[in-house]
């Protein structure tokens, strides 16, 4: 027992502990929203209002008189985006697994895509060179030469000689150009 109290105090202390463990219970439970530094506030307080005491500082308990109680598990707490405090979401990887597995997802199919669209475009050409009917005498000439120039066919009747630098470039041999 502390020197300085009366012999009524000690009904006091065992109810100012009381008190303080309804309080660190009701904290480490997560029910209320205190910081650890307003505990001993709010149990001196309590004792305070609820007990009669005069103030929270009657008297200075023994460590033996009465024990604390012992979180089961430790609580993270955080601030939110306006100062408040809760409790910190636990943290799981499924989030993050699952974006990782979406992200590989596309990049397999847009490669596939890509890979088979060359594949078409490859097979377009080889088609391209390969003769459309199978009953037509081709030239025996080189496949890596054109085939032969064809005018287009005009469904419109005859056309004008055009008028570009090819036919311009041209001469009649029977033109006379002048000199000895």
């Amino acid at each position: 027992m502390v020197p300085h109290m009366s012999g009524s105090s000690i009904d006091a202390q065992v109810r100012y502990a009381e008190g303080t463990k309804a309080i660190l219970e009701s904290y480490f439970s997560g029910k209320h929203d205190y910081r650890p530094e307003d505990l001993i506030v709010h149990a001196g307080d309590y004792a305070t209002k609820s007990y009669g005491l005069r103030n929270r500082y009657d008297f200075s308990p023994d460590p033996t008189s009465f024990t604390y109680p012992k979180p089961t598990t430790t609580t993270k707490w955080c601030t939110g985006k306006f100062g408040n405090r809760h409790e910190c979401p636990d943290k799981t990887f499924i989030g993050p697994i699952i974006g990782v597995v979406v992200g590989l997802l596309m990049l397999v199919v847009s490669i596939g895509c890509f890979v088979r669209h060359k594949g078409r475009r490859k097979s377009m050409e080889t088609d391209a060179s390969t003769p459309l009917a199978a009953g037509v005498d081709q030239p025996s000439s080189s496949s890596s030469s054109p085939p032969p120039y064809s005018p287009p066919v005009s469904y419109w009747g005859p056309r004008p000689p055009a008028q570009h630098g090819q036919i311009e470039m041209q001469r009649p041999g029977n033109v006379y150009h002048g000199g000895p």
